[in-house]
């Protein structure tokens, strides 16, 4: 054989599997192939604007679904004529009737399994929120806002079935809802992201927050869904389906899904307006000022300010090839001299900076495109966190200069602070163990933990701050803000993950070398003694997880792990709770048939979500009997699983029914709440350890010294739980004898009594207070008054919702007379209604949430039991260089025995305020 044949022949076979993949006929029925020839053609719909799955390009059908459902066609030899310019419901309206064959991208649900026959899916969607609203984190956050959705779409009947309370703004398709929303028609929108992406593109139009729904139930699969009249057609299709090769799939995904985005970019370029294009035609040249070491979001390479690197940098690159520009840096010698260039004009933008008030009055900011939670740091040896205030007393460690310096100081003065010149020098202090712990966020705990080799630090828990980055822009250039926006929102989930793993999984890797015998000889040496090892960790393992068993059984509270709502285990106290006698009898069984028809839909605004506060439902138990209960969860086994706990708390209503019978005071039904929020923290945290000890036990992470400081917390918590019954004891059965008192001891157990309406309620309480002030009368009496007091101030908050909220309490003595002054910067009480607001049976809520003898029975208790006098007025302050206006309440009290009536209304001084509570 010559070499020319020889070289040829090798060719041959080197095509032959492509050659024999392409050609590989489907297996056809001689049934099969008669409905062929029968039907050549079949109909499918081509929508409008769907994009990247089904959108029309001028007239051409376009898109992954459009070009999968060709690709099926011509393997069976088919023709698909694709009806154009209907809306989704128009669409159904055709299937029904006869006019369209199949619906190409159709998510399947029991209620349309009537109306298709559906082949097995060929793609998944994850849905977002697009919003312009901050804060909006997930579904349960838009309820009472109104959200934009396509007539007949999926998600129409999901949030009408799962979250009733959102309100729904029907449109004909997915861009009029984005103009719905775009123009404050509506709040958000919730579709595929690279649907809303593309659009917003296409249109000149942004929204500026974007969020993945963690809603499993919304991680749907497309299906085609075929017409009942025509069985075949579904049958052939799944062959065809069946014969898609790999590669063929591959290129689709390509193509359309951003799997590597070159194709999908070259077709999807960024769309921006004819003065927007103007713009940057005549800025080709972006000069930039950076953070000179902020590794890794953005850092000077060997110091040089010339060379700048990091996770910011990188972004800017991405944006610098869409937008053909150059960003130039401009050498600082530190970011504080980097923001003042900004103010002066000297450079155009700073590429990641955190909005703030003082960085407003000189620029303009984008929409935050990296958003980290910020990590607690510490050595391995010290036990997890579950917040910040479990770190009082530690000492806490920053880089000079950082944000979050002060913002620890306002929400712990007093906190022990370790400043250090860089990032590095933190967690190095931290290491040596000068410094308990640093604050970071992940990208940056990741960064230094692994290119540093700090094996001895970890992660021990989160804090409730996020880090929200955005491209600072001088802000006589408001034109370059909507441009770095759009390209922003042009970049893929896929460029944004590369350039993420890029600067926080940093591996050494070295050359491979020869392994001598006696290496070779020791390798397996130490194989072998792993191998003995793991046989040892296997044999505790099983004993760790029987005792993890026993220890989840010996919790008092009731607890059930659940896997999309499907129960499968419970301890020993659930099975009480519900009356049960063992644990096969309530596996598979569906949690929410344990829960009665007025809870379940708070029940299901709780399901999805991340980690939520305990809050109150009513359960069902085997015999159909219900019981109050205080429920919380959290997903476990990372997101596979749902531990919720559950406590009875049918003694407490009992108590609370028990309570108001005897006071006759309407305002004693908030000492339950008071109770409940109190218990939440502690039972929150026990839960925690408790769980967490499972879990631990049962991967071998538990030692005796984190196992032996996990009990000591869960005893400390119980201690709490146990004072926080006998405080609220104590004043309940307080007498109301007349004595002299120190005003002090009084507003003491006050906030003892409202300390957990205070944390949940996020009420900054400012007290302004001689210490030494004592008056003669019944200290439970002028309690009960605080307590009123607060709880009217309580309701205001809930109803304006202020961003802040201050409660300023002020006891001092002024011409004989003691006053004692709550203020608060809730809006204030309409003048019509001051005049009335001691009257007995006045309120201005609803029944349920009030009855309007509070007020009067403060005013009973200071005037006729005191002999005081109490007022309401309207009163404007300022309080971090913030003008508010709010009710002041003000009880005046004579010192002595004597009671005194004097009517003249003073307004209270106000001293320097010292803060009770973390804002």
């Amino acid at each position: 054989m010559s070499q020319k044949l020889t070289k040829r022949f090798r060719w041959i076979l080197a095509l032959l599997p492509l050659l024999l993949s392409a050609a590989t006929p489907i297996s056809l029925t001689p049934t099969e192939q008669q409905w062929i020839a029968d039907h050549p053609t079949i109909t499918a719909q081509n929508e409008a604007d769907w994009p990247p799955y089904n959108f029309n390009d001028h007239g051409t059908p376009k898109g992954f679904s459009i070009d999968y459902l060709n690709l099926l066609a011509s393997k069976l030899h088919l023709k698909v004529h694709y009806l154009q310019g209907a809306t989704w419901s128009d669409y159904l309206q055709q299937f029904q009737s006869g006019k369209l064959d199949l619906m190409l991208n159709i998510r399947k649900t029991k209620a349309r399994e009537k109306d298709f026959l559906f082949t097995p899916p060929y793609v998944r969607a994850a849905k977002s929120i697009f919003t312009n609203l901050p804060g909006i984190h997930n579904l349960s956050d838009l309820n009472g806002k109104t959200v934009a959705v396509p007539k007949g779409y999926y998600i129409e009947g999901f949030l009408r079935t799962y979250y009733p309370g959102i309100h729904l703004n029907l449109q004909p398709n997915l861009r009029q809802s984005i103009i719905a929303v775009a123009s404050q028609k509506a709040d958000a929108i919730i579709e595929d992201y690279s649907a809303i992406n593309t659009l917003m593109q296409e249109n000149g139009l942004m929204l500026r927050y974007t969020t993945v729904v963690e809603d499993a139930r919304l991680i749907k699969a497309m299906n085609i869904g075929v017409t009942p009249r025509k069985p075949l057609l579904k049958t052939l299709l799944e062959k065809a389906m069946h014969a898609i090769t790999d590669a063929e799939m591959q290129d689709l995904n390509n193509k359309w899904l951003n799997t590597k985005g070159v194709e999908w970019r070259d077709y999807r370029s960024l769309k921006l307006t004819d003065t927007e294009v103007e713009f940057v035609a005549n800025h080709k040249t972006i000069r930039m000022c950076n953070n000179p070491n902020w590794m890794p979001i953005e850092f000077a390479k060997d110091g040089d300010m010339h060379h700048m690197q990091g996770i910011a940098i990188d972004t800017l690159q991405l944006l610098a090839r869409e937008l053909h520009v150059t960003f130039q840096n401009v050498p600082t010698h530190s970011w504080s001299e980097s923001q003042k260039f900004l103010a002066a004009k000297k450079c155009d933008i700073l590429p990641a900076a955190i909005q703030t008030k003082k960085r407003e009055k000189y620029a303009r900011f984008t929409r935050p495109y990296l958003i980290y939670d910020l990590a607690i740091i510490t050595r391995k040896d010290e036990p997890y966190v579950r917040s910040l205030d479990d770190l009082k007393g530690k000492t806490f460690t920053r880089k000079h200069g950082s944000g979050l310096i002060t913002k620890m100081k306002k929400r712990f003065p007093g906190v022990s602070i370790l400043e250090t010149d860089t990032y590095l020098d933190s967690f190095r202090r931290v290491v040596s163990g000068r410094a308990y712990y640093t604050i970071a966020t992940l990208p940056v705990a990741a960064y230094f933990i692994s290119r540093y080799q700090m094996d001895t630090l970890r992660i021990a828990g989160y804090t409730d701050m996020r880090y929200r980055l955005s491209i600072a822009v001088r802000d006589d250039l408001p034109r370059l803000v909507t441009v770095l926006d759009k390209a922003l929102a042009h970049l893929t989930p896929g460029e944004k993950k590369a350039i993420f793993n890029r600067w926080t999984n940093v591996q050494i890797k070295e050359g491979a070398r020869g392994i001598d015998p006696r290496t070779l000889t020791m390798i397996f040496s130490l194989l072998g003694a792993v191998l003995i090892m793991l046989a040892v960790w296997y044999y505790h393992l099983k004993q760790s997880i029987k005792e993890s068993r026993e220890l989840l059984d010996a919790t008092i509270e009731g607890t059930v792990i659940h896997r999309d709502a499907v129960c499968i285990d419970a301890n020993k106290s659930m099975l009480i709770l519900l009356g049960y006698t063992t644990r096969e009898e309530v596996i598979g069984q569906n949690i929410l048939d344990w829960v009665a028809p007025q809870s379940q839909e708070a029940v299901h605004a709780h399901l999805g979500q991340e980690y939520d506060e305990p809050y109150e439902i009513d359960i069902l138990r085997k015999d159909g009997t219900r019981f109050p209960a205080l429920i919380h969860g959290k997903w476990i086994r990372k997101q596979t699983a749902r531990l919720i706990s559950v406590v009875d708390i049918s003694q407490l209503k009992k108590q609370e029914s028990i309570i108001a019978q005897q006071s006759k005071l309407a305002a004693m039904g908030e000492m339950i709440g008071n109770i409940a929020h109190q218990w939440r923290q502690p039972l929150s945290v026990i839960s925690t350890i408790a769980t967490g000890m499972k879990m631990q036990k049962q991967y071998g992470m538990l030692d005796d010294a984190e196992f032996l400081q996990n009990c000591d917390d869960i005893n400390r918590q119980s201690q709490y739980l146990s004072q926080t019954i006998d405080d609220f004891r104590n004043f309940i059965k307080g007498n109301n004898r007349r004595s002299s008192f120190l005003l002090r001891h009084a507003l003491d157990e006050f906030l003892k009594l409202v300390e957990g309406s205070i944390t949940s309620y996020h009420i900054d309480v400012q007290i302004d207070l001689d210490e030494h002030l004592h008056i003669t009368g019944s200290e439970t009496e002028l309690i009960q008054c605080f307590l009123n007091i607060f709880n009217n101030a309580k309701d205001a908050f809930n109803a304006e919702n202020p961003e802040e909220r201050v409660l300023k309490i002020s006891i001092q003595k002024d011409q004989g007379m003691i006053r004692i002054c709550f203020q608060d910067n809730a809006g204030g009480i309409p003048e019509s209604v001051l005049p009335k607001v001691f009257e007995p049976y006045f309120t201005t809520k609803h029944q349920a949430q009030g009855t309007g003898l509070g007020l009067y029975m403060t005013h009973q208790i200071i005037v006729e039991g005191m002999g005081g006098k109490l007022t309401a007025t309207n009163e404007t302050f300022r309080y971090h260089d913030q003008e508010y206006t709010g009710a002041v309440f003000t009880i005046t009290l004579p010192t002595g025995k004597e009671k005194n009536t004097t009517t003249d209304s003073e307004q209270n001084e106000e001293g320097t305020p010292v803060s009770r509570t973390s804002p």
